[in-house]
């Protein structure tokens, strides 16, 4: 049965708790890359030993946030970002540049465990007719 975010007995509050970890600040973690990756590791393994899936969203939403940040865009406080960019035969989202220039994304991502938790995402899209797929996140 996949987690629906809702605690049970024997399901915990994840969304809850990753907005805690966050309210705390115990989410900024150095970027990857930064010369910082033992402490990243163990802050993540430690969120693993909590649980493996908050673990696995705490992690997305801190790379999401590495690449906004490596990005140049302004990351705003208290949202809760995730990461996911498998693409398949099944699993892949393309973008279209509509008239007035906005951007208008079809298709489907699988395996976005978690996505009803979060605030926002960045996901991976095919874009054959856009220079630029940059949404202004």
């Amino acid at each position: 049965m996949p987690y629906d975010g809702k605690p049970n007995s024997s399901t915990p509050d994840i969304g809850a708790r990753l907005r805690e970890l966050d309210r705390t600040g115990e989410l900024s973690l150095p970027p990857p890359g930064a010369g910082s990756t033992g402490i990243r590791h163990a802050a993540l393994f430690g969120f693993g030993r909590e649980d493996l899936s908050l673990a696995r969203l705490a992690e997305a939403h801190t790379d999401a946030l590495a690449i906004l940040v490596e990005a140049g865009k302004v990351v705003p406080v208290g949202q809760l970002y995730g990461v996911w960019a498998l693409d398949g035969p099944k699993s892949r989202l393309t973008i279209k540049r509509m008239p007035g220039g906005k951007i208008r994304m079809s298709g489907t991502k699988k395996y976005c465990s978690g996505a009803q938790l979060l605030d926002a995402a960045l996901v991976s899209a095919h874009a054959a007719d856009c220079a630029s797929t940059d949404s202004g996140t």
